[in-house]
């Protein structure tokens, strides 16, 4: 491991993580109550990253983006 790696990579690796488990966690729920996860909507806050299933908010409840900002995935 390259010991002068800038200190940011491993932030945004763990922040990635974190993400993918949301999704996962978001995916599982939706299975479990027998939905088609094709059916399933995602909106993420491309300022931090929260993910609100279902519909888009009118802000983020994290950091406060405005819902013009999210994206639908």
């Amino acid at each position: 491991m390259n010991s002068h790696a800038h200190p940011r990579c491993s932030t945004f690796r763990i922040y990635d993580e974190a993400l993918r488990a949301r999704l996962c966690a978001v995916a599982l729920a939706t299975a479990q109550e027998e939905a088609n996860a094709g059916d399933m909507r995602l909106f993420l806050c491309p300022a931090c990253g929260h993910i609100e299933p279902d519909r888009c908010p009118a802000s983020c409840p994290i950091c406060g983006a405005l819902e013009d900002k999210f994206v639908q995935m």
